[in-house]
């Protein structure tokens, strides 16, 4: 979705739920220039899916997941430092303000002490019903040993772009944020079927991509022409 300034994040946020009840959504991506609200709808959408695991009375039984697993989300961005402090304390607050949370489901670490000292940011947030939130670096390497619900990547077009990259063989150049892309939403599909859980009606998660328009050939001008190509 390219969103219009007339358009506020609850209009889109209500949009975007009228649509995952009539099909299946993997991805949404949004992007907006700065101070338009990208990282507030970015933190929105984890607490939201977050919540609709907290409500159900077992979600691992639920979801036919084995009970030691982490059901997990991921916050990714350029680079580790950025997932960190400026992703990852941006979505805290979120939590840290929901009466919900703090009642029912407060995560392992104290989120105020976190934000009070963010140099000292934990690996994970943990929360009960075994829910992981993690922030990772621009690798996709980042999403390996977690069974990942759903997540983000932030400023998508900001990440790795290297060319003649050992990392890849079948091409000339790595793309940090399309690789981190397919390996998450494999990894998400892996575990959480979405065509399966349609089926039964029940939701899947999905991985949010945001940013700031860039040049035509940037990883989230393409998704977009990506979806233009399927139409409605």
């Amino acid at each position: 979705r390219r969103v219009l300034f007339r358009s506020t994040l609850k209009e889109v946020l209500i949009e975007l739920e009228q649509e995952r009840k009539k099909r299946i959504i993997n991805t949404f991506l949004y992007t907006s220039g700065i101070g338009s609200g990208k990282t507030t709808l970015n933190s929105i959408c984890l607490y939201w899916q977050m919540f609709s695991l907290f409500i159900i009375p077992d979600a691992h039984k639920y979801y036919g997941q084995m009970r030691d697993k982490k059901i997990a989300f991921c916050i990714l961005s350029k680079d580790e430092r950025a997932a960190k402090k400026v992703t990852f304390i941006d979505a805290v607050p979120m939590f840290a303000k929901s009466s919900f949370i703090r009642d029912y489901f407060p995560p392992h670490e104290d989120i105020e002490k976190i934000l009070e000292n963010p140099s000292r940011l934990p690996r994970e947030l943990r929360f009960p019903k075994n829910l992981v939130l993690f922030p990772g670096t621009g690798q996709a390497a980042s999403a390996l040993g977690y069974n990942i619900y759903g997540g983000t990547i932030d400023e998508a077009n900001d990440m790795q772009m290297v060319e003649r990259s050992k990392k890849v063989s079948s091409k000339n150049y790595y793309d940090a944020a399309s690789e981190a892309y397919r390996e998450i939403l494999e990894r998400m599909n892996s575990r959480f079927p979405w065509e399966h859980l349609f089926r039964e009606g029940k939701k899947n998660g999905f991985i949010t991509l945001i940013g700031q328009a860039r040049y035509p050939d940037s990883f989230l001008e393409r998704k977009i022409l990506e979806a233009q190509k399927f139409g409605n």
